[in-house]
């Protein structure tokens, strides 16, 4: 998890039981979700929090008919 403002070498994505808890309680509270990913220091977004995010989409995906 981010501890910091900027990216960090040492920052992990949340896990995705969190990531789907907060999307539901965003969908469940009429809200906007905003997940901040923080480019590394080449420009791009790190593996992991791809993998992370698209976890999510597949989740989100399939919970909805």
């Amino acid at each position: 998890v981010t501890q910091n403002w900027f990216w960090h070498p040492t920052d992990t994505p949340r896990s995705i039981r969190q990531l789907n808890y907060l999307y539901a309680e965003t969908i469940r509270r009429d809200g906007n979700l905003l997940l901040n990913v923080s480019p590394g220091t080449t420009g791009r977004i790190p593996a992991d929090q791809v993998r992370a995010l698209m976890k999510l989409k597949e989740m989100i995906d399939n919970s909805n008919p």
